[in-house]
C-alpha cells in the first residue's frame, strides 16, 4: 500500500522533470526562462487578484449590516469603508496593469522565441545533405 502511495505520488513529479527536460533541450536558456519568469508573474498577479476579492468580504459585510461586527472586521480591526474601498481598487488596479505588462512582455518572448524556433528549422533545412 505504501509502495503505490509514493508511485502515485512521485509519478507526476517525474513525468514534470521529464517534460521540462524536453522542454529545455527545444528551447534555448533566454527562453525558458522567459517562460519560467512569465508564469511567477502571473502567480504574482493572481495573487493581487485575491487580495482584492478577499478585501471585499468585509465591505459586503460593511454594507450588508453596518451595526454588526462580522469575523472578517473583527480581523481587520477598526477600518473606514472608504479605506477598504480605495484598497480593494487599489490591488485590482495593480494586478491589471500588472497583466498588462505581463501581456506586452509575453508577446515579446514568444515573438523571439518564434523567430529563434523559425530560424534554426530553416538553417537545418538548408545544411542538410541533398539526397
Amino acid at each position: 500500500m505504501w509502495r503505490s502511495l509514493t508511485r502515485r505520488v512521485t509519478r507526476p513529479i517525474t513525468q514534470a522533470r521529464s517534460l521540462l527536460g524536453r522542454a529545455r533541450r527545444v528551447v534555448d536558456r533566454k527562453t525558458f526562462v522567459g517562460f519560467g519568469l512569465i508564469g511567477l508573474s502571473s502567480l504574482v498577479a493572481s495573487g493581487l487578484d485575491v487580495i482584492g476579492i478577499l478585501l471585499l468580504v468585509p465591505v459586503v459585510d460593511i454594507l450588508s449590516s453596518p451595526n454588526a461586527t462580522s469575523a472578517a472586521i473583527t480581523v481587520l480591526g477598526e477600518v473606514s469603508l472608504g479605506w477598504l474601498l480605495t484598497a480593494v481598487i487599489g490591488f485590482l488596479l495593480a494586478k491589471t496593469v500588472l497583466m498588462v505588462v505581463i501581456r506586452w512582455w509575453a508577446s515579446g518572448v514568444v515573438a523571439r522565441a518564434s523567430g529563434t524556433t523559425a530560424t534554426r528549422l530553416f538553417r537545418t533545412y538548408m545544411t542538410a545533405p541533398m539526397s
